[in-house]
């Protein structure tokens, strides 16, 4: 698959490239545009999983059509919808590409005709079992690497770290892919010799630490840390 296929094809699931790069590839959203841009190849298990999205989304799409109804599709409210799509951000664009596909094909439905729980979408949707990836293992090393690093310059070698591991790996932050790293991130404190490859670390990982809640964001509001100061952090030498 070439970069312009995988840009198509993201473009079908309404997923943005940083999406996209979390819930399809588990990197960054640099290396996302790496593969879209044609300057790297587009991995085989990547190319695999956009293929199974979106031929997911044109199953159930021929589904609806063929059960000949024209239904409107509504929830209360947010927790109402997530119900039925849990906290799955990736069936959320599947379905979004549904919706979007069969207003283009039907227009406006001529009754409010409200779907009941067997229609063909609903059946389909619970049936459904597409999981966003998590970050890949180098990504995870390279994240508690920097996050070593990060609190022994602002924080320095003395200070017991045992409780910033606590801050760090035992916050309840439900996606937080890092519990496995605590060793690269005590041996990273160490490691003073490094401390000018930081903001090449950042730049590898930055656009997924400085965009999603779940990583790092709470962290950095936990040790008071701005986010000014992080580009700061990112532009120095």
């Amino acid at each position: 698959m070439d970069g312009n296929k995988l840009q198509a094809l993201r473009k079908v699931l309404f997923l943005s490239e940083q999406e996209a790069a979390t819930l399809i590839g588990g990197v960054t959203t640099r290396t996302w545009q790496y593969w879209e841009s044609g300057k790297k190849p587009v991995p085989q298990d990547v190319e695999t999983k956009m293929l199974e999205a979106v031929n997911e989304a044109e199953n159930i799409f021929k589904a609806v059509l063929e059960e000949g109804f024209e239904y409107t599709y509504q929830y209360f409210d947010f927790d109402d919808f997530k119900k039925r799509f849990r906290s799955d951000k990736l069936l959320w664009r599947v379905y979004q590409s549904i919706l979007g596909r069969l207003h283009q094909t039907l227009g406006d439905p001529l009754k409010d005709v409200v779907a009941p729980e067997d229609c063909a979408l609903y059946k389909a949707i619970s049936n459904l079992d597409i999981n966003a990836s998590k970050l890949s293992a180098e990504s995870e090393a390279a994240v508690a690497y920097l996050m070593g690093r990060l609190y022994a310059v602002i924080f320095g070698d003395k200070i017991e770290p045992n409780i910033m591991i606590n801050y760090f790996f035992h916050q309840p932050l439900k996606a937080l892919p890092l519990v496995a790293n605590r060793n690269e991130f005590r041996k990273a404190r160490k490691d003073k010799e490094k401390d000018l490859l930081i903001t090449n670390i950042i730049s590898e990982v930055g656009d997924y630490l400085l965009h999603f809640n779940n990583v790092f964001i709470p962290t950095v509001r936990m040790i008071d840390f701005e986010k000014g100061q992080i580009e700061e952090l990112k532009n120095s030498k």
